[in-house]
């Protein structure tokens, strides 16, 4: 496990006043520990980079990282399946089994990196001037395009906003990421995630997300369609550096850290660098958030989309949907009457 934190003493300065004379007062505050895991699926390599770029970032001079190590204490478990990876499995640890369906089992012997993951995270829990936070999964997906975030369903209506609010952060300051992708459940069949399992395991307050990102690409907008991007390595480490802006963005917006030990210039150019990346690639944004900002933009004006030629285009693909319907009740009604004609020959 790498851990990454600033070595300054930690206090919160509250200030009093007293017959118009100010007094200084030093107070501590538990101080925010974030938990990410990857390679739970050894095959899913582009979690590695993902979680590099994250430690590339927390390690550099940047101002956004200072301020993050000064606030918050970050935990890498850079691999949760190495024998998995060793053997070269896909999905699999040694014994055959997928890890992340098996957070409930308590066998230390079969699944020690699982066991101990949940010791260090239930001494952390533990810790009178620490506590946990988030945990963050990283994970590749083979199925859909760009990165975006599965979290847990909450029948609180204030726990589950809050819950939402770190992807939220995240689609602004990584282009590639998608919100329509992203979603929150309760299924039965993910008990075993980490997800699921910590949610339950640590506090009420602990967040824990699955972050999945594309072995592929992701959509970029060209004209009025879209095309997709391809992945590269310096991309995945891209992502990683996102994820540390937005856990900025996020920390100063739920107040945590104050938005006056943040300078001006470092907020307003929190994910500039990682647009800039993007801008230099021809993708200045992703096309769900163009499509959002649209709708945005329309309701803003009072504009009305809607015009005379949409609604040609409109008329014309229902008067071509109920043509083709009439022609397969006219198919149907033909391949009945044949067999009935077959089956009277019989």
């Amino acid at each position: 496990m790498v851990t990454i934190e600033s070595k300054e003493k930690w206090t919160e300065e509250q200030y009093e006043t007293f017959e118009n004379n100010p007094l200084k007062k030093q107070t501590k505050k538990k101080k925010k520990i974030v938990f990410v895991g990857a390679r739970v699926h050894p095959g899913e390599t582009p979690s590695s980079y993902v979680c590099q770029g994250m430690i590339n970032f927390l390690l550099s001079d940047s101002p956004v990282a200072k301020i993050l190590r000064h606030y918050v204490t970050f935990k890498f478990i850079p691999m949760l399946n190495p024998d998995g990876v060793y053997v070269g499995n896909y999905r699999t640890c040694i014994l055959g089994q997928d890890l992340n369906r098996c957070w409930q089992e308590k066998s230390i012997h079969a699944y020690p990196t699982l066991a101990a993951v949940k010791s260090v995270t239930e001494t952390s829990s533990l810790e009178k001037d620490e506590e946990i936070d988030m945990y963050l999964d990283l994970h590749a997906h083979s199925g859909l395009l760009g990165a975006f975030v599965y979290g847990n369903s909450y029948t609180d209506v204030y726990r589950f906003q809050r819950h939402t609010l770190f992807p939220k952060h995240l689609s602004y300051c990584a282009p590639d990421f998608s919100l329509e992708h992203t979603a929150y459940n309760k299924d039965k069949n993910k008990q075993g995630t980490s997800r699921r399992f910590l949610a339950g395991f640590l506090n009420d307050k602990v967040n824990c997300y699955t972050l999945e990102v594309s072995f592929h690409g992701y959509e970029v907008p060209k004209g009025n369609s879209t095309t997709i991007h391809v992945y590269n390595e310096e991309e995945y480490l891209r992502l990683g550096e996102s994820i540390c802006h937005s856990l900025l963005d996020y920390y100063c917006a739920t107040k945590y850290i104050p938005p006056d030990d943040v300078p001006k210039a470092v907020r307003e150019s929190c994910c500039k660098g990682s647009r800039a990346k993007m801008v230099s690639n021809g993708n200045n944004r992703s096309p769900h958030r163009a499509a959002s900002n649209t709708t945005l933009n329309e309701k803003k004006t009072g504009s009305q989309p809607t015009t005379s030629k949409s609604k040609t285009v409109k008329t014309k693909a229902v008067a071509s949907k109920q043509s083709n319907e009439q022609k397969q009740s006219n198919e149907q009604k033909q391949s009945s009457n044949q067999k009935t004609i077959a089956a009277k020959n019989i």
